[in-house]
């Protein structure tokens, strides 16, 4: 049973952002546990259990410092504590520590070798970060151990779709869609899959499925505007970014490829006014100064396609 519920409450944290998703009517007996707690750890300073608990209603009222303070005391009293040790690393990979999830969810497998949810969590922490074998090799250990666990495979698809493996990641997908017929996120990615395999019509048909699924689905309006540019079609991709971008407007790669398919167009002025948006949201995305270095070259704006390409290099580095 410990096993099922660390599994899910690393899902259920990384999905609730830090327990955004917390019932705010339970604070006040949230609190009430916590002087509970307080109460137990002033009789007997030693008390483990009374610092897990504590630890665990901090969590609940978004109180990290704290909750991070008590995970850390429990590991201090109780070292083979896998439990304590796992939760510190959904604890740090919730608060974006990556390095140190890593290296807490790294500690509890040398701990606790048999259990999944280290590997999950390490795998979910090099995922975010970018370093996709590295999660893959944590995620086919998951498969080697044979466990009824099956949403891993969502994450694995995706990091297969990072490293070129496009029919694998579809292999992964339809495993998921296997135990969940409506997953509108792996039918888009499945659709993606697709798209780099120049499949276009199964880009097609599996990103609509999704968006039948789930209509105010960003990120498919986002996928399927890629698919439209590959096949000429670029009022329908502006418009499908255009969608992505009401549904999200921090999405920062929709104005970027909005902007590309207006440069189709040479539609000039809106294409810098898209890409300049899209590094406003995000200033440190290297791929957006070489975008604009391309408009701006396209422009005759030599001098700031050359700018543009410069920090495109310092951001590289």
């Amino acid at each position: 049973m410990r096993t099922t519920f660390l599994i899910i409450l690393i899902v259920l944290t990384q999905n609730s952002a830090f327990g955004q998703a917390t019932d705010t009517t339970l604070f006040p007996t949230y609190r009430i546990s916590v002087k509970t707690q307080t109460f137990r750890i002033k009789m007997n300073p030693t008390n483990a259990a009374a610092y897990l608990e504590r630890y665990y209603y901090y969590n609940l009222l978004g109180q990290f410092p704290e909750a991070l303070a008590d995970i850390k005391k429990v590991i201090e009293l109780t070292p083979s504590d896998y439990y304590a040790v796992n939760s510190l690393g959904t604890l740090y990979m919730d608060i974006h520590d990556y390095p140190k999830a890593i290296e807490a969810f790294t500690l509890c497998a040398s701990i606790k070798p048999d259990l999944i949810d280290p590997y999950y969590g390490r795998a979910l922490c090099n995922h975010e970060t970018g370093n996709y074998q590295l999660a893959l090799d944590d995620l086919n250990k998951l498969e080697s151990m044979k466990s009824d666990f099956t949403e891993y495979h969502l994450v694995r698809g995706h990091c297969k779709i990072k490293l070129g493996d496009y029919k694998g990641a579809i292999a992964d997908y339809n495993i998921i869609l296997d135990k969940y017929p409506n997953s509108n996120e792996a039918y888009n990615n499945i659709g993606y899959a697709y798209f780099f395999l120049k499949d276009n019509v199964l880009a097609l048909k599996n990103i609509n499925k999704a968006l039948e699924i789930k209509p105010d689905y960003s990120k498919a309006y986002a996928k399927r505007g890629h698919v439209k540019i590959a096949v000429n079609d670029i009022p329908g991709a502006i418009d499908d970014f255009t969608r992505a971008i009401e549904l999200d407007p921090t999405d920062y790669y929709s104005y970027g490829n909005r902007g590309s398919a207006k440069l189709i167009q040479k539609d000039f002025p809106g294409a810098i006014k898209d890409i300049n948006k899209s590094i406003e949201l995000n200033p440190l995305d290297p791929e957006s100064y070489w975008s604009r270095s391309l408009y701006y070259e396209e422009m005759g704006e030599t001098e700031l396609a050359k700018k543009d390409l410069k920090k495109y290099e310092e951001l590289k580095k």
